[in-house]
């Protein structure tokens, strides 16, 4: 098969699958949108010994959409504060650059055909500060994860860089969705969960600046 055609054939792969795995789960009646951090650790807990690296596989695999937020609770829920960080931080790392790889091999050549006047600009400016892009980008997130980790597969930013800006960027985030998670095991301590909701506000705010900031400068 040419390469021109077959770059839309492995393009094509990608999104069939993708859209496959949601129409089963509308098929299936799965709904995220009710998913709480409680339901996460009695699941898991159910596998007994095994629990941790249940946790670590069902977060990490790159197809299944998950909420990251309600999973990293989930792990302060399961495993306290240092236990469920780890396990949340490796499960993210994993599956972030699962799904950069998935987006890498199967969709960048045929992205890079349909980019275009400014859209093109972004993806090489990107590419250029790839390092500080996808480090703010998981400091400051403004999309869900899952489409970061396709969305920056597409573009040039390297696979190295993208592993060491995510595998430091992702630590703020984590530490306050696993923190606030942690809390909920002791509802008595209200202190500890207002000092959880500080840090997810004090992002909020820093995300909401930077924003500003750079409407401002394109400006």
């Amino acid at each position: 098969m040419k390469p021109a055609r077959w770059k839309w054939v492995k393009f094509g792969g990608l999104v069939g699958g993708l859209a496959a795995v949601v129409v089963t789960l509308r098929i299936l009646r799965v709904d995220w949108s009710d998913l709480t951090p409680e339901q996460v650790r009695s699941t898991i807990r159910s596998f007994g010994w095994w629990s941790p690296l249940v946790y670590v596989l069902a977060f990490a695999q790159p197809l299944i959409p998950l909420p990251g937020s309600i999973m990293a609770m989930a792990g302060g829920l399961l495993f306290g504060v240092a236990g469920g960080f780890v396990a949340a931080w490796v499960a993210a790392m994993v599956r972030g650059c699962g799904q950069f790889l998935l987006a890498r091999i199967f969709g960048r050549e045929a992205i890079e055909t349909l980019l275009h006047g400014r859209l093109a600009t972004w993806h090489e400016r990107i590419g250029r500060n790839g390092f500080q892009a996808v480090f703010w980008i998981r400091v400051l997130p403004n999309v869900p994860f899952d489409i970061q980790n396709f969305g920056l597969g597409f573009s040039r930013v390297p696979f190295r860089t993208f592993t060491l800006a995510t595998c430091l960027g992702l630590i703020p985030g984590l530490l306050v969705w696993v923190y606030l998670g942690h809390t909920l095991t002791d509802s008595a301590q209200l202190w500890k969960i207002g000092i959880a909701l500080l840090g997810v506000t004090a992002l909020w705010a820093l995300q909401h600046h930077y924003r500003n900031r750079r409407v401002r400068v394109s400006s």
